[in-house]
């Protein structure tokens, strides 16, 4: 309940119920100014309504009440949000550009937090401001990357305008600032910008948005061969800096454009937790001599269980393997 130095909406529903209407009307006004100011337009907009419900001829506190929540509405919108958010802002006019920032809510997501979960419901969208993610997903025992996203993505429209459960999961791989709507906020749009949903709906299907990914680049384009032999891998940054600890497994299979290997993880998070990581490897095949050792960095796309703790790694090279490597393992284009 909106409150401004002891006051509050009870105190408004007092004034009315005793015949005090030029009270209560100035209470209203003072709590919408303190809402917009506090930036929650929301209330502010509810209790402009509620002002309009209470005396409709207050027209000099109604309007000026209005002119107050889009003032702070365009004081408030951060240029960092801007500068990412450009090419959306761009297909709106200054009322739904307001409109549509006064209802955004702010996320901050820390590295490995899971925003939502495949199979739930959340009806939300979200403008990803800062950091990136992933969005994977879960068949039988083997989780799938489908995409990694970040400044300037959005996810969830599926679930956010179609009102569908999670098709995939999203993982923070970094500390984020994510922008989110609610389906309840939208609800204020009718009245005011009733294209603004549309023109949302429009954006969205216009971007190459993360639900819309069918996983189509880590789709095998060379066939893989078997091969055994020692790996050791080691998590790489975004600026690809080795992190953290050196590891060991066993090599499987290897192509052109990438190679799984065998490792053993006791906590079966901990190996979700690889997927969409940036890897350093340095395979040593056996049996097999090479012009140089086999050594790529490259992203994990897919992690399988297996039984007694085993996982199987699948990773995609940033660069193909060179031709005189390719050609002593037999590879073929």
């Amino acid at each position: 309940m909106a409150e401004i130095g002891g006051r509050s909406e009870a105190l408004v529903d007092q004034y009315v119920a005793e015949g005090k209407t030029a009270e209560a009307v100035a209470l209203l006004f003072d709590l919408i100014v303190e809402s917009a100011k506090k930036k929650d337009f929301p209330k502010a907009e509810a209790l402009r309504d509620k002002l309009f419900d209470v005396d409709s001829f207050a027209l000099t506190q109604i309007v000026k009440a209005g002119e107050i929540i889009e003032e702070e509405k365009r004081g408030a919108i951060s240029t960092d949000h801007l500068a990412v958010w450009t090419s959306l802002y761009k297909t709106l006019n200054q009322q739904e550009t307001t409109s549509l920032y006064g209802v955004l809510k702010e996320l901050r997501v820390e590295p490995d937090q899971r925003i939502f979960r495949q199979g739930e419901r959340m009806p939300r969208l979200f403008l990803i401001d800062s950091g990136h993610a992933k969005l994977t997903f879960v068949k039988g025992d083997r989780e799938i990357l489908l995409r990694k996203v970040g400044p300037g993505d959005i996810v969830g429209e599926k679930m956010f305008f179609s009102n569908t459960v999670c098709t995939s999961s999203f993982i923070a791989l970094t500390a984020m600032r994510i922008q989110y709507i609610d389906q309840e906020s939208i609800k204020s749009w009718a009245g005011t910008c009733p294209a603004l949903e549309d023109k949302l709906l429009d954006y969205c299907n216009k971007q190459k948005s993360a639900e819309e990914s069918d996983g189509s680049a880590n789709r095998r384009v060379h066939p893989r061969v078997k091969i055994s032999g020692g790996l050791k891998f080691q998590m790489l940054n975004e600026k690809g800096a080795p992190v953290g600890n050196v590891f060991q497994g066993e090599l499987s299979d290897i192509s052109l454009s990438g190679l799984s290997f065998y490792v053993k993880i006791t906590v079966r998070d901990n190996a979700r937790m690889l997927l969409g990581r940036l890897l350093g490897m340095k395979a040593v095949p056996s049996g097999v001599t090479l012009p140089e050792p086999i050594v790529q960095s490259g992203i994990v796309v897919a992690v399988h269980s297996l039984p007694f703790e085993e996982h199987s790694v699948h990773v995609r090279f940033h660069r193909q393997l060179p031709a005189a490597t390719a050609a002593a393992l037999r590879l073929t284009t």
